[in-house]
């Protein structure tokens, strides 16, 4: 049964990123203390939404073929943009409870998701309408007793919140028909308390039937061996429940739990045709012991290979970097950055301290130590996501250093995430609740705006910028930046999947310069010269004679509209303003 009094899920706060810069060694810079997001005070919504969506967003119906408002049209143009169809992907994190409410009934639901996937992508290259994300990260959309769904109680089934099975899978389709990869949240560690698993192996140890498989599927101990472990129903009996109480841990060493996932992950990758998962917890499959961990998470990548070739895994280290780098002899596609996401990392830090030049080092220096552990390594950047702050709060919802912090995410090698709301600078602090409040479509009662989570404080989450109606009516919005920057990474590939070296020659400590060199389909090497401006102030640089005869080919602009121009061979910035340079044809 459902509980009727769920507690919310919590992390233990982990280490992540490191103390002050050491900053031209990245070792030092990853290694050492930092500590989950509680940095942010919270603020009151600016706009109508935050104050009333709560009241009247249960009124709302979704027209599936509503459609949003068409921006205005912007100062810059770009070719079509079609994106290579491999790994290398934007990816966009939704979570379907708060995203897109498309019965009336105030919570989120995969017929509302359907009928706002245009906003994601419209499956137009040429288009500049949609946000131009080609993959979509989907939070736990099984059934379970609490609004987040991390405690799962049926692994091949979908939360009756969200809608159907079948309107899974007119969604997927519709993802696919506009080229967007979708992947979703695969729970391993642990299930729900009243899972049908559970229930059966409580039930045996009551029995006396310890050769019970369900027993094996957990980890059960006739002495609590600290307070993480709990009574169970069968006199005698403790489980293990790092989490908390409601979610206890399985046992991934048990042959016959594996081979449980093994039909799951065929049930989701070929049943039901997704494109791959992301992994939750992965340091606490064995918590405290990486080796097994590894070997858990090794297991998993070759099954999931071994059923979709194609499958992309992503896994959720939270650590520190020395630690999660190594999770990648496992052989699995990504691991997200924590080091330089969240408030205390290594992008935020930068950006506070306008230091671009040592953020370039750090970042040079990361991909280098990723790729000497697995070079076909994909690493997966974000700046915050449903168990964090969010990015607005850690940046005090300063405009430029939003837009520097978007290019600084988007412009990294790897398969980039944004969190739903963070291109639209959205707040939320506190308890997990307020991190994962509604879309703002638009005005409160409209467009299929969700209620959010029960437990979310009117305190705890605001809209600083606006809606996303109010956005789109404006070509310097938050929004069409990262509009831009998306189009950008997807114009030039090289963005995503080159090999990231220190640019020579640039001599302020505010600039990140880095040049990116991939080898195309073709055997032809593409380059690309990518130089942030971290200041506060304009400022210019000569380009050096590395560069010389190369063209500006794109620039993202400081909040007021500003653009780096190219005088001769000067580069001008306005403050926090982004240049992309290109060899000349």
């Amino acid at each position: 049964m459902y509980k009727k009094t769920p507690l919310p899920r919590t992390r233990r706060l982990r280490n992540i990123t490191g103390c002050l810069l050491a900053l031209s060694v990245l070792a030092s810079a990853l290694s050492s203390c930092g500590k989950g997001s509680t940095a942010e005070t919270s603020h009151a919504s600016t706009s109508a939404v935050a104050s009333s969506s709560q009241a009247t967003a249960a009124t709302t119906t979704l027209n599936a073929t509503e459609s949003l408002p068409l921006p205005t049209s912007s100062t810059v143009t770009y070719p079509a943009a079609k994106p290579l169809d491999d790994l290398f992907r934007t990816f966009y994190e939704v979570f379907v409870y708060s995203y897109a409410d498309g019965n009336g009934d105030g919570i989120g639901d995969f017929a509302g998701l359907t009928a706002k996937l245009d906003y994601i992508n419209d499956g137009d290259p040429a288009s500049m309408n949609d946000l131009g994300a080609n993959g979509i990260w989907l939070m736990p959309i099984m059934p379970s007793p609490t609004y987040h769904k991390y405690d799962v109680l049926d692994y091949k089934a979908i939360d009756p919140q969200y809608g159907s099975m079948a309107d899974f899978d007119a969604f997927i389709a519709a993802a696919h028909v506009r080229g967007i990869n979708v992947i979703i949240d695969l729970v391993l560690n642990h299930t729900a308390l009243d899972h049908p698993w559970f229930i059966a192996a409580v039930d045996a140890l009551a029995k006396g039937d310890f050769n019970n498989p369900y027993v094996s599927y957990y980890n059960f101990s006739q002495e609590k061996k600290d307070n993480t472990w709990y009574q169970t129903a069968a006199a005698g009996w403790y489980y293990e429940g790092k989490f908390w109480s409601g979610m206890p841990d399985l046992n991934l060493a048990s042959e016959a739990l594996r081979t449980e996932f093994e039909n799951i992950m065929e049930f989701w990758l070929v049943d039901r045709k997704v494109d791959g998962f992301r992994l939750d917890a992965v340091t606490e499959f064995y918590s405290g012991d990486d080796p097994q961990n590894i070997e858990v998470l090794s297991w998993v990548n070759e099954t999931a290979k071994a059923i979709q070739p194609d499958a992309y895994l992503v896994g959720e280290a939270w650590s520190g970097f020395q630690v999660y780098k190594q999770y990648y002899r496992s052989g699995i596609d990504s691991l997200f950055d924590f080091a330089f996401a969240d408030y205390s990392g290594l992008t935020v830090r930068s950006i506070n301290l306008e230091n671009g030049r040592d953020y370039a080092v750090n970042l040079t220096n990361a991909q280098k130590a990723i790729l000497e552990i697995a070079p076909g390594a994909i690493n997966a950047p974000f700046l915050s996501n449903h168990d964090t702050g969010r990015l607005a709060g850690f940046l005090a919802s300063d405009p430029g250093k939003l837009r520097l912090a978007a290019a600084a995410n988007l412009f990294t090698s790897g398969s980039s995430f944004v969190y739903y709301g963070e291109e639209l600078g959205m707040r939320g602090a506190g308890r997990d609740e307020n991190k994962r409040a509604p879309l703002p479509w638009g005005p409160a009662g409209t467009n299929g705006l969700t209620s959010g989570p029960p437990d979310m404080e009117a305190d705890g989450y605001s809209y600083p910028f606006g809606t996303i109606a109010e956005q789109l009516e404006d070509p310097a919005s938050l929004l069409s930046y990262y509009r831009e920057a998306i189009r950008i990474r997807t114009l030039y590939p090289e963005i995503a999947r080159g090999l990231t070296a220190l640019a020579p020659g640039f001599d302020l400590k505010a600039h990140c310069a880095v040049a990116k060199t991939w080898t195309d389909d073709e055997a032809r090497a593409q380059r690309v010269l990518l130089v942030l401006n971290f200041s506060s102030e304009a400022n210019s640089q000569v380009l050096p004679s590395e560069y010389s005869g190369w063209e500006l080919v794109a620039s993202l602009p400081s909040p007021d509209g500003e653009r780096v121009t190219m005088d001769q061979a000067s580069l001008n910035f306005p403050p926090f303003s982004v240049a992309v340079l290109k060899p000349s044809a």
